[in-house]
């Protein structure tokens, strides 16, 4: 996936921000396709809330069929603190969590951690 933000599951990112915000934000991001969810800014999504949409050119044929509503709905993205809310998730997150945004996901993040530790 493109960054580790990527990798956060739906149960953490409901719990970020304000729920009437996030909730409809979350519904849009469902729709996405799995390699659209994997190149997704879920940070900082298609731009500002306040402004027009802006998807980065080299990503426009893979958004190009996304219905506009999809888009604007996920212009604002879900901040900057996924990371830390998926660290403070982390000890109540189950595999089950992570196969929900593929059923590769999990084997890859253990394939992730495996490398990381055997550097350390």
């Amino acid at each position: 996936m493109r960054e580790a933000e990527n990798y956060t599951p739906n149960r953490v990112l409901i719990t970020i921000g304000k729920r009437i915000e996030t909730y409809p934000r979350l519904s849009h991001l469902k729709r996405l396709s799995k390699e659209q969810r994997a190149h997704y800014d879920m940070k900082f999504g298609f731009g500002s809330t306040d402004k027009q949409p802006k998807i980065p050119q080299e990503q426009a044929e893979l958004y190009k069929n996304l219905g506009i509503s999809v888009i604007l709905g996920l212009r604002g993205g879900f901040g900057k603190h996924i990371l830390s809310k998926l660290e403070e998730m982390s000890p109540n997150l189950t595999p089950r969590d992570f196969e929900s945004l593929g059923d590769e996901v999990a084997s890859e993040l253990r394939s992730l951690l495996n490398k990381i530790s055997s550097v350390i």
